[in-house]
């Protein structure tokens, strides 16, 4: 049944995707069919692209020379340099005319996507899991009045050859990833990808942008469609700051954003706009991630400001219905360059619409892994299957297929150092490199978020010797959520490995008597960012155990026994993380994104920065056992100072 459920959404969705291109084009009925029943793929596009040829104005093209010079056959009077010309002259036609095909297809598929109802998750899921697949008698996810074709058998004849590569796709796809499956929308990206790639490629490129950082698609579609969600409150929080009348226009009118913005960013505007202003969308965006799509979104918008404060209700929504195909894609892209938006921005409206949704929350803790949208670039969810379908043989290794497209995948790597510090500390200590783990993008936010909060002097002198210990400046955060999250990913990138258990019960401390075992609940709340300028160090020192008060209520005794150093950037000389001891040392080089987790009991330094600026957030891995009692003690410098 839920086979079914497959095939009859694909085949239902395949139809009313750009249904005027030479790709996906229904009428068929002149096209050349080889033996095999499959149509010929150059008769196919040459047949939509004479179609535009000839319904082009005479003063555009000649159709009557068009069809009785053969360019690749021209005689020898013409000459290389005639027939040069003549093939660039025909090969820029094409181009345009295909251009024109896509641009016309594009404006009758609005029809379908205004359908989708944001509000109802239910009807806007196609495909997913087997409870949600049940229920999807009615609403635009299951149109009773849409027929269609359940079984792949006998459709090669009815359908272009660009409609069975999208059903191949988006079935690869739906076996691939059986937790998001197939949801309407999914169809335009996928097609878009048909029209610039190979039938392979096109589903490799699909899976990065629906698993991988910085896109993060299957959010969007995901079962309670938390991700569609937050997009549009970002979105609504942008107008509000970037376009402020609009808003307010907006807002007297009772025109919530969903209304007209929801198809653009669901597909990031395959569905609706031309191909100019999409190809050149999607260029930026698997380049730069999200910011580029609420650039656009604000741009487009700034376009439509002033005719749209001139309108009311009925107006505006009649507005927005024939918009997408006024726009110039050149001219809006030029203007998004415009708008001073800043990732800063994005992730300040994240971090607000995470901490007051709980679903998010419930949602975080109940997968045991951290939902990362709108910034990174982690690997594909663990939860996806490899499976294949079509040929398609679905390793992990062609997710970089793309890579014409997209900057390859980082992999997280798990370095110990134990073994590695025993001649140094003289006993094994836990310590480790967890290489990849946060994104430049998500290491860019913070040192933003930070610079923008401010940075104060945090020097510390030994107080027996005033000796300048560290000499830097430090902005503190004090964000629950963002501990949170990234505990969740620490673990993560633990997750199957030996130290996944050694972290968590920290099982290399000795424990009292009795004593029942320790268990790691998170990470200490407050993220110290240290910002290290040219001629700032921390001299060596062991951490300091922090010990909450009987004022925590609940979380009352728990005690930190692991440091944990997060590196934002790279571009500096010196600042190395240096494990010594006596004229022995062990250098760790930073990079973007790099996590160190190493014992309290570890002494260590921050080696002088001789150039460029260094950025480290730093916490601590807390513990509980109410039935210990702890004996907090600072070793190595004899400081008592808050580090």
């Amino acid at each position: 049944k839920r086979g079914n459920t497959v095939l009859e959404t694909i085949e239902r969705d395949i139809h009313r995707t750009f249904p005027k291109h030479y790709l996906f084009h229904n009428g068929l009925d002149d096209y050349n069919y080889d033996d095999d029943g499959e149509g010929d793929e150059d008769d196919a596009e040459e047949e939509g692209i004479e179609q535009i040829l000839d319904s082009d104005d005479e003063d555009d093209v000649d159709n009557s020379e068009h069809d009785s010079i053969d360019i690749y056959d021209l005689d020898e009077e013409g000459g290389a340099e005639e027939t040069r010309k003549k093939k660039s002259q025909h090969e820029a036609v094409l181009t345009e005319a295909k251009k024109q095909l896509f641009n016309d297809m594009i404006g009758r598929s609005n029809y379908a996507m205004s359908m989708m109802n944001i509000n109802d998750p239910d009807s806007n899921r196609s495909l997913g899991n087997e409870s949600t697949s049940k229920d999807n008698s009615g609403g635009p996810g299951r149109d009773e009045d849409q027929t269609t074709t359940s079984s792949s058998q006998g459709t090669s004849k009815e359908l272009g050859h660009g409609q069975a590569a999208l059903r191949r796709v988006l079935r690869a796809y739906s076996m691939y990833d059986t937790e998001v499956g197939y949801c309407q929308g999914m169809n335009f990206i996928a097609a878009m990808f048909l029209t610039f790639l190979s039938e392979e490629e096109a589903f490799w490129l699909l899976v990065v942008v629906m698993n991988e950082e910085p896109y993060k698609l299957r959010e969007l579609f995901g079962e309670d469609m938390a991700g569609t969600h937050e997009v549009l409150y970002i979105a609504e929080k942008l107008i509000q700051q970037f376009l402020p009348k609009l808003s307010a226009h907006m807002e007297k009118e009772n025109i919530h954003i969903s209304m007209f913005v929801t198809q653009w960013l669901l597909t990031i505007y395959t569905s609706t706009f031309p191909f100019e202003l999409v190809s050149r969308v999607w260029d930026c965006f698997l380049v730069e991630g999200w910011k580029v799509v609420y650039r656009v979104m604000l741009a487009l918008l700034d376009f439509a400001s002033k005719d749209l404060l001139k309108l009311g209700f009925e107006q505006i929504l009649t507005y927005f219905r024939d918009f997408p195909t006024k726009v110039d894609g050149g001219v809006i892209m030029n203007g998004s360059l415009k708008i001073a938006l800043k990732r800063k921005h994005i992730q300040k409206h994240v971090n607000e619409w995470r901490r007051s949704n709980a679903v998010y929350e419930n949602r975080s803790k109940s997968t045991g892994k951290m939902p990362r949208r709108h910034s990174g670039e982690s690997s594909a969810s663990s939860t996806l299957n490899s499976t294949s379908q079509g040929g398609m043989m679905m390793s992990r290794n062609k997710l970089a297929m793309a890579k014409g497209f997209l900057k390859k995948t980082k992999e997280i790597k798990v370095q110990d150092l134990s073994h590695t510090l025993l001649p140094i500390i003289g006993s094994e200590k836990f310590a480790l490199v967890l290489h990849n783990v946060f994104t430049h993008e998500e290491c860019s936010d913070i040192i933003d978020r930070t610079e923008e909060k401010g940075y104060e002097i945090a020097h510390i002198y030994n107080g027996r010797t005033h000796e300048t210990l560290r000499n830097c400046t430090r902005s503190v955060l004090n964000d629950n959520i963002m501990a949170e999250n990234w505990f969740e990913r620490i673990m993560h990138a633990l997750n199957g490995t030996e130290f996944e258990e050694k972290l968590q019960g920290a099982t290399w401390v000795k424990r009292s008597k009795g004593g029942k075992p320790l268990q790691a609940v998170g990470l200490n709340e407050m993220l110290r960012v240290l910002k290290y300028s040219p001629g700032q160090y921390f001299s060596p020192h062991n951490d300091t155990r922090f010990v909450r008060g009987k004022d925590q209520g609940d979380r009352a005794g728990e005690i930190s026994r692991v440091s944990v150093y997060v590196y934002l950037n790279e571009k500096f000389k010196g600042g190395n993380l240096r494990f010594t001891s006596g004229s022995r040392y062990y250098d760790i080089v930073p990079k973007t994104g790099m996590v160190v987790l190493f014992d309290h009991n570890i002494l260590h330094e921050g080696c002088n920065v001789s150039k460029g600026v260094k950025y480290v957030a730093r916490s601590d891995v807390m513990y509980s056992d109410k039935a210990e009692s702890f004996t907090v003690s600072v070793a190595g410098t004899g400081f008592t100072q808050e580090l």
